[in-house]
């Protein structure tokens, strides 16, 4: 069952899934304490590989839950898309990023948000310049001929579904 995210300071979400619940308040919980954000500080200490390792795996749980919405709640999915590219561009960690970028794209163009959803794409693909990743490769590539298809529709009056 689909969630509903409120924007409030206190970002509270209503559920109506029991072990989505769970998920989400150990993300909520992560926010709440900082661990997600844009002021992630890494130390240079010697448990920054750790450090590192756990945020990764921050980023692979958020782009799960990303996709997890993508068809049935676009809000939820660019919620939790944005998250992971904080931490993916506080990592430097390029795939995360473009993955993020495609969520945020697919996202946007469900909600008929066409120009954001090009914007996602176009970074996307500046970033393939310098990465060989085909499966992200051929995502973005597939992603930019539906905004395409759609804007086309569009203009032609027609409804692109």
């Amino acid at each position: 069952m689909p969630i509903h995210i409120l924007h409030h300071h206190s970002d509270l979400i209503i559920l109506r899934n029991t072990t989505t619940h769970i998920v989400l308040l150990l993300l909520l919980q992560l926010f709440a304490t900082g661990a997600i954000g844009n002021d992630l500080p890494l130390d240079h200490s010697s448990d920054s590989y750790q450090q590192v390792s756990n945020y990764v795996q921050k980023i692979y749980l958020l782009n799960e839950q990303a996709d997890k919405y993508r068809n049935v709640q676009p809000d939820s999915t660019i919620f939790f898309a944005e998250k992971s590219l904080q931490l993916a561009e506080m990592l430097g960690h390029q795939e995360a990023e473009i993955r993020s970028l495609n969520q945020l794209a697919y996202a946007h163009w469900r909600s008929q948000n066409l120009s954001t959803a090009s914007k996602f794409v176009a970074s996307s693909l500046t970033k393939l310049k310098t990465n060989d990743a085909p499966q992200l490769r051929q995502q973005t590539e597939k992603l930019a001929k539906y905004i395409d298809l759609t804007e086309a529709y569009i203009q032609n009056g027609e409804s692109p579904n």
